[in-house]
């Protein structure tokens, strides 16, 4: 699909790519495979059927394989498709393969990576200040390229926060308070009857930040 001079693929990440490349990982590796082969192994009839070719199209587009004729996982597919899975590295590996498409990647810097999600009715508008495009296209197209980005990012862990130690009150600082309100960025943490707000990014700092101010206020030395 074309939005303005940006376009995403007609095949999701996840799941389907994501059970793809871990398919062929798990029987071949990173070693080369011919079409013809590894076309029956992702249940197509044949190499030359047009869903097999777009298939093939969009895992290097999400950078999952690479190579003409013969093809092999990358080091982002490998990341994704290891078995046991690393935590760490399927993470890095889906953020990899998402922002190799860059409508994706400018929401994901806009939103997800700062625990934001993403608007509802006014996506429209994010839609139009980013490709560019008149409000009549962002509006018939907002809730298809909304949809597909949630698809694609359906795998990847929400941003968590740190471990923190009391402040010397004797009281345990609980865990993030959950709430029924959509995340806007804000972890609220519950000291007694005292509640905190920190912004997720860089929460460590923020509390720093915090402590040092109400060390201050309450005539901490």
């Amino acid at each position: 699909m074309d939005i303005g001079t940006y376009s995403i693929p007609d095949m999701r990440l996840h799941p389907t790519l994501v059970s793809d490349v871990k398919t062929m990982y798990s029987k071949f590796e990173q070693k080369d495979v011919d079409y013809t082969t590894l076309a029956s192994v992702l249940g197509h009839k044949t190499a030359r059927s047009g869903s097999f070719t777009a298939k093939m199209s969009t895992m290097r587009t999400y950078d999952l394989i690479e190579g003409r004729g013969k093809v092999h996982v990358t080091e982002t597919g490998k990341k994704i498709a290891q078995i046991p899975p690393n935590p760490k590295e399927l993470d890095e590996g889906l953020i990899e393969a998402l922002t190799n498409i860059p409508l994706w990647k400018e929401i994901y810097e806009k939103y997800t990576k700062v625990g934001e999600e993403l608007p509802t009715s006014d996506f429209w508008l994010v839609l139009r200040e980013i490709c560019r495009i008149s409000p009549e296209e962002a509006q018939n197209k907002a809730e298809m390229v909304r949809k597909a980005y949630l698809e694609d990012v359906a795998d990847i862990k929400p941003l968590e926060g740190g471990d923190f130690e009391d402040m010397g009150t004797g009281q345990a600082i609980q865990q993030p308070v959950q709430s029924s309100v959509p995340s806007t960025g804000i972890e609220t943490f519950k000291i007694g009857d005292i509640e905190i707000k920190l912004p997720k990014e860089g929460l460590k700092e923020a509390w720093e930040k915090a402590k040092k101010i109400i060390d201050i206020y309450v005539g901490i030395e």
